[in-house]
């Protein structure tokens, strides 16, 4: 750390000129150092805290300002990157780097009006539009701007070669191409030289596909090329495994999410069943696992039970032998799965693994086509959620045809952890009935203790909320996703008819501090407790009466099971798998949409359950019994072993005896309170 800010702190901190660049590297080494090199996360913040103060003494100084947004994006400490990035540009508009995190920053958080805005400020500069359409994903306007850029330039040389890499980038091959031509017999530095020689590359690429004129829904030579590979295996005939082989697990990180919690914990119970009775082991491979950026958040879980950790960011790359076929589609393939030929098939090639079990989408293009090269005879996909043509946020233009090639080839099965996610990837590829399996999460029950910080901010809460409150709770991320407006809202109203009610929200996110600012609107700050981010929320769970969850989009949230094993009644809309994770009407209420989102019903859910706590308490108890039962980790894991020996699944979701439910009690009036304003609070609409 020290000789990361010895530049800046072995002088006088005053407005000086400011630094060229400052070298990532040198970031990641402080972070590292930061992060990982530490004996516990209590000395790790108390040095982060000291190397922030000391940032902050140098307001004017560019680079250590820069540092400090970057020591911020390595240890997740801001949520309100965007923002900080957009103000770092303001005072630094020279800074070109500020310029493009804040736009990249705000691509993420959805606000797209916004960085077009900042960026069309930049429009007299068409070289640096070009490099600022790139971050908000407008390769097409890259290229434009870049052409106006070759009309004016003074140097067009240089501006030729930058066109030329944006048509590449935009998979504009032939143009490409013509504009390389013009380079031919131009003095070009080693860079240069490489870029014609990626451009020659790309178009024997692009012709070896033309003479394969392969199916394909899709024009872009990336998905082409990727699907003209996956089509080399189409008639493969794998070897014949027993199920009880090596496993090697893929996925991108080991980051503070679902699907990342549900891979470590099926791979470490995996490896430690298979240890017990000696059968193959299980290993798992990640794109980055780096501590510094919380990417290695479930790295315990794997330690615990001693399952080896590749990260491919640290992985050198192994130029790819053998197939020639193959060989000349590389240059068109996206560039996740030339990361995977190059860094995950040497790696499969020396494991040998019986399977390879990819999870979530991005994985699946980086590692799918690699396990068919090393000739693995089993791939088993864990989709998460709905498709990416119902989220196109997350949609890219290979998936469809790589999902429908992937699904005929021999060896490959898809799963999906909820029944409405694998009846959408059914749909959306034409697969038949069996072409996408369920198979639910795995869930234990959570530990109910936790420290003493964390008992007296209960305490605290509850000595002001009086005697016996009723307390409705959220575990959530604090994003748009989630609805925590929406969700505050609908609190506010219950409070006006139930005035006992207090409500406690565990989680963070970049919506968060707008959340509280808006329960300060409504008047019910004080009886809301905003925990942040836990590692204990089994102990948060306990001190709830019932659950609340308002999302958009869902894979198979956890949560609501966990809070069925916490003995909660939950209430929840019906997106993605929600509905597969309780029983409405007996052990929580399913809301009629989840977009449009019903305010009104929400509220009704929650008044019905306060206003019945017998009623409440029943839907607890099967919730308990049910969510135990239904997603243990003993009957997923048996779940596991038949796909890993190619057997077929039972029906994971098997039919509850009926039980007519009562209809709610309509209980007093849905208050009604000043209409919300979206400006200020970000929620959808008025709820009034």
């Amino acid at each position: 750390m020290a000789d990361l800010l010895a530049p800046f702190l072995t002088r006088p901190l005053q407005a000086e000129r400011p630094a060229a660049s400052i070298d990532p590297d040198r970031i990641e080494e402080a972070s590292k150092l930061l992060l990982g090199g530490t004996p516990d996360a209590a000395q790790a913040r108390a040095r982060i805290e000291q190397a922030e103060a000391l940032l902050r003494l140098a307001p004017q100084n560019e680079m250590a300002q820069e540092t400090l947004l970057r020591l911020w994006e390595a240890s997740r400490r801001k949520a309100d990157m965007a923002d900080s990035w957009q103000a770092f540009s303001d005072r630094f508009p020279r800074n070109r780097t500020g310029l493009r995190m804040a736009l990249r920053w705000m691509r993420r958080a959805g606000r797209l009006s916004d960085a077009r805005t900042l960026a069309d400020r930049h429009a007299g500069n068409p070289a640096l539009m070009a490099d600022l359409l790139v971050e908000l994903g407008d390769r097409d306007g890259a290229v434009a701007a870049a052409r106006d850029a070759l009309a004016c330039s003074r140097k067009p040389v240089r501006s030729r070669q930058i066109l030329a890499r944006h048509l590449l980038a935009a998979g504009r091959i032939a143009e490409a191409r013509a504009e390389a031509r013009h380079l031919e017999t131009a003095r070009l530095s080693p860079t240069g030289r490489k870029l014609l020689d990626d451009i020659g590359a790309a178009a024997r690429a692009l012709d070896t596909l033309d003479r394969r004129r392969a199916e394909t829904r899709n024009a872009q030579p990336s998905a082409r090329a990727l699907h003209a590979a996956l089509d080399l295996f189409a008639q493969r005939r794998p070897r014949l495994v027993s199920g009880d082989g090596p496993v090697t697990f893929v996925t991108g990180s080991l980051a503070a999410g679902g699907a990342e919690r549900q891979c470590s914990m099926i791979a470490a119970a995996l490896q430690e069943r298979r240890r017990a009775r000696g059968s193959g082991p299980v290993d798992m491979v990640v794109t980055d696992a780096s501590s510094s950026s919380d990417r290695g958040h479930f790295r315990p879980v794997l330690d615990a039970a001693e399952v080896p950790l590749t990260d491919l960011s640290r992985t050198p790359d192994c130029a790819m032998e053998g197939d020639s076929q193959l060989g000349r589609l590389v240059p068109l393939l996206p560039a996740q799965a030339q990361v995977g030929l190059l860094r995950l098939l040497p790696h499969l090639r020396q494991r040998q693994p019986d399977t390879v079990y990819i999870w979530q989408d991005g994985a699946v293009l980086m590692a799918a086509l690699a396990a068919l090269v090393a000739g693995v005879p089993r791939i088993l996909i864990s989709l998460r959620g709905l498709p990416p043509n119902l989220r196109t946020d997350r949609d890219r233009a290979e998936y469809h045809d790589m999902y429908r090639a992937l699904a005929t080839i021999p060896g490959v099965t898809l799963t999906a952890n909820s029944r409405p996610a694998a009846d959408a990837y059914r749909d959306w590829l034409g697969l038949p009935a069996d072409g996408c399996r369920y198979l639910p999460n795995a869930v234990a029950p959570l530990p109910a203790e936790a420290p003493l910080d964390q008992a007296r901010l209960w305490k605290g809460f509850a000595d002001r909320l009086g005697p016996d409150p009723a307390v409705l709770g959220g575990i959530f991320r604090f994003t748009a996703n989630k609805r925590p407006q929406d969700w505050i809202a609908v609190a506010a109203r219950a409070m006006a008819a139930h005035p006992g009610l207090a409500c406690i929200l565990v989680g963070d996110g970049p919506d968060r501090a707008a959340c509280e600012t808006l329960a300060s609107d409504l008047g019910i700050r004080e009886r809301i407790l905003f925990t942040g981010e836990t590692a204990h929320v089994g102990f948060w769970l306990g001190r709830m009466d019932l659950f609340m969850l308002l999302s958009r989009f869902e894979g198979l949230p956890n949560v609501l099971i966990e809070a069925q094993m916490a003995g909660l009644p939950v209430i929840s809309t019906p997106a993605g798998g929600a509905a597969d994770t309780f029983l409405p009407g007996r052990s929580g209420l399913l809301l009629p949409s989840a977009d449009p989102f019903d305010p009104d019903a929400a509220t009704m859910a929650v008044l019905d359950l306060l206003g019945n706590r017998a009623r409440a308490a029943a839907m607890g108890a099967t919730g308990r019994t049910f969510a135990a039962e239904r997603f243990a980790l003993p009957r997923i894991l048996d779940a596991t072993e038949l796909l890993l020996a190619g057997q077929p699944l039972p029906d994971m979701a098997p039919a509850v005896p009926p039980q007519a439910a009562a209809p709610p009690d309509p209980g007093p009036a849905v208050p009604h309170l000043p209409p919300v304003q979206a400006a200020r609070s970000g929620a959808s609409r008025h709820l009034s």
